[in-house]
């Protein structure tokens, strides 16, 4: 009994800034995003009349690709937003799955390193998170909420699977459990399969080194699971679904319709799209006026840059503004030589002493190195022209939002006081401003691409 109230006290230090973290991300989609105009329903809008045969599937056809809606398989994705859609409306349920995904952040940080300060960056960064924007634009990455979700629980679950000595089959199953629901929500979710093969291998070696063969055999078979379920999932896809969401010339022609004449042609369209993918994944909580893109072509537009040539060698003066639309590979290239420098150097510390905080940022490193892998066997479309397509590198832009809240909160740690609370108090601004600033540069970059408007929160904040 005397446990109680000091219980209760460390519940309230926990749950306040969890209920502080979604009144904030709420907030920002309801008045600077403006989500309740500018969300729309994705079956409702792009399949309104497939939509009304949903009803006369037996329930064994909803845990497969549908073919009526090209092919899209998403059990836990699509059908979830569609069947929440239909009773709560949008954008209530845009609203309801972001408020899930930014607790489900917020505790799995809070959770599985038991750091309230790491809690609160991860639940500010998701809160404020620009990194799925195009959801204003084309609703159905709508789903990437729920996608997210399934992340962070499948993740838990994994973790509390090797660390527990007691319930193991409890947590077997939950794991089990977790990984369909992941599964079953997007195609996206194959991302992860590269990642298992970086990091599960590293582990068991860690565990082996450490003569743990339980924690060892218990990553080999999780390895196993992803795998298998990779492979029954891909065999089930090529099977029934592939044609509608991959046909020839489509958006997401895949890069072996060029035929075997032309890998020169795959290799650099992969090498492009990844640089792609790294550069909007880091620049994801970098203030819009720092190194992300251009700044002559936002400020003064590419007309503008065009004009100013006066003329000169007229029939090339395009370049010119292409030269303005690519800038942006100069930082990028610069910033992935530095991240893979420091990821070797973290390999190398890892592999000298084997300590958890060298493990930790392996991990982390590598899910932000990931990228989108299922993106990459795309051809490269002119949308990738700019980095702001966040959705589609989901997976490394949580994996980059923990090595920030990470490194953040281990130097406010062993800093402490004053100067612990002005780094996060600096971190938080910048994750504010980001929200605040970045949309606006989006939307320019969504144009020079040839793609829509997203909203402004300068426009829709009072001033």
């Amino acid at each position: 009994m005397p446990q109680s109230p000091d219980r209760l006290k460390d519940a309230i230090r926990v749950l306040a800034p969890l209920v502080a973290v979604v009144a904030l991300a709420l907030g920002v989609r309801a008045f600077a995003d403006r989500a309740d105009v500018n969300v729309r329903s994705y079956f409702g809008t792009f399949f309104p009349q497939q939509s009304a045969t949903l009803a006369e599937l037996p329930g064994w056809k909803l845990l497969l690709p549908l073919e009526s809606f090209d092919g899209r398989w998403g059990t836990t994705g699509f059908l979830l937003v569609y069947w929440l859609e239909n009773r709560l409306g949008e954008p209530n349920t845009f609203y309801l799955l972001t408020a899930v995904m930014v607790a489900a952040g917020y505790l799995f940080t809070w959770l599985t390193f038991r750091s309230l300060t790491f809690a609160i960056f991860v639940g500010v960064a998701l809160a404020t998170t620009t990194f799925n924007y195009h959801v204003y634009s084309v609703p159905g990455s709508v789903i990437i909420l729920p996608l997210v979700t399934f992340l962070f629980l499948f993740a838990w679950c994994q973790i509390q699977w090797v660390r527990s000595t007691q319930h193991s089959l409890l947590w077997g199953v939950a794991t089990l459990i977790a990984c369909l629901l992941f599964a079953l929500c997007y195609e996206g979710w194959l991302d992860l399969v590269p990642l298992a093969w970086i990091v599960l291998p590293v582990l068991a070696w860690h565990f082996h080194r450490l003569r743990d063969s339980t924690r060892r055999a218990r990553c080999v078979v999780l390895l196993c699971l992803i795998t298998g379920v990779a492979v029954v999932y891909s065999g089930i896809k090529i099977r029934m679904g592939l044609g509608g969401l991959h046909p020839r010339g489509g958006e997401a022609d895949l890069i072996f319709t060029y035929g075997r004449g032309h890998v020169l042609l795959m290799g650099e369209d992969v090498l492009s799209s990844y640089i792609t993918f790294f550069f909007t994944t880091i620049i994801t909580y970098v203030p819009p006026e720092l190194f992300s893109y251009s700044l002559s072509s936002w400020l003064y537009g590419p007309e503008k840059i065009v004009a100013l040539q006066e003329g000169y060698h007229a029939p090339a003066t395009h370049l010119t503004h292409y030269n303005h639309l690519f800038l942006w590979r100069y930082y990028a290239g610069f910033l992935l030589a530095v991240f893979l420098l420091i990821y070797c150097n973290v390999i190398k510390k890892f592999i000298r002493q084997g300590d958890t905080h060298h493990l930790i940022l392996f991990v982390l490193l590598s899910w932000t190195l990931v990228g989108s892998p299922t993106h990459l066997i795309i051809k490269w479309r002119p949308m990738h022209a700019a980095p702001f397509l966040g959705y589609q590198c989901y997976l490394s832009v949580i994996g980059w939002t923990l090595l920030i809240g990470y490194v953040a909160s281990r130097w406010c740690a062993a800093r402490g006081g004053k100067r612990a609370w002005a780094l996060g108090l600096l971190l938080v601004l910048n994750f504010g401003w980001c929200a605040y600033a970045r949309p606006a540069l989006l939307t320019h970059m969504s144009r020079e691409s040839f793609l829509g408007t997203y909203p402004d929160p300068r426009a829709n904040l009072p001033h």
